[in-house]
């Protein structure tokens, strides 16, 4: 799984089947240099314009405003679609996407400016995949999980079956996934888990040792589901 293209910068690590490419960089310098058409589809969780401390990043209103238009630009000339976790409160800062895709999960423990926050926006640009490729059936454009996720070392992490989800609704399947929001790395344990390629994108030294130290776990465990039910497909069943 080595056929990238050959203008591809030269990653910080990289996975011995060469399926996984990934740097501990700033996307915004990284993002203009990918060959446009690199990826089939990109899905990334960037902070949410809330005031967490990451580190070096500021996690401002101020800085999703300046940078979601450039940056959402750049991933549509990358891939169609592209999928956005953006928090609520601050999508509004976002460019106009196609859909919103939902995530609920209930519960009463995230506070809010009304009350509990029981749900999150999922931005997403660029025609629906299973539509647009005329697959069999539609898919929802929601779903309903309350999953604790695993801790990582990361303040905000997402729980590996919402990325999972995201990752098979944005993909009809077998291709490249794109996350220049890596984070801890969910959304790469997410492709190596379900056959994708990945190309991952990091700022923070530290969370960039925690993706993959994540993912070479991820291969080490088999990659593919281990079970005779993958958690996608349970998900599918929850959804029923």
């Amino acid at each position: 799984m080595s056929d990238w293209p050959p203008d591809m910068p030269t990653p910080d690590w990289k996975s011995d089947d060469g399926s996984v490419l990934l740097y501990c960089a700033d996307c915004l310098e990284i993002l203009p240099k990918l060959p446009d058409g690199c990826v089939d589809a990109v899905v990334t969780d960037p902070p949410y314009g809330v005031g967490v401390e990451y580190g070096s990043h500021d996690d401002t209103r101020d800085w999703i405003a300046a940078h979601a238009p450039l940056f959402v630009w750049r991933l549509r000339r990358l891939a169609e679609p592209v999928f956005i976790t953006c928090g609520n409160g601050n999508q509004h800062l976002y460019p106009e996407p196609d859909w919103t895709l939902c995530w609920f999960y209930g519960g009463d423990q995230n506070h809010c400016r009304y009350g509990f926050n029981c749900w999150q926006p999922i931005l997403a640009y660029g025609p629906d995949p299973y539509m647009h490729t005329a697959q069999v059936g539609h898919r929802p454009d929601a779903v309903n999980l309350n999953r604790t996720p695993d801790p990582c070392g990361h303040p905000c992490p997402k729980p590996l079956p919402v990325m999972t989800w995201l990752v098979e609704r944005a993909d009809v399947g077998g291709g490249t996934i794109l996350d220049p929001f890596m984070g801890s790395g969910t959304t790469g344990v997410a492709c190596v888990k379900l056959g994708r390629r990945f190309i991952g994108i990091e700022i923070e030294p530290k969370y960039f040792d925690i993706s993959v130290r994540r993912i070479k776990e991820a291969f080490a465990e088999g990659g593919l589901f281990n079970g005779s039910m993958s958690e996608a497909a349970a998900m599918q069943m929850e959804l029923a």
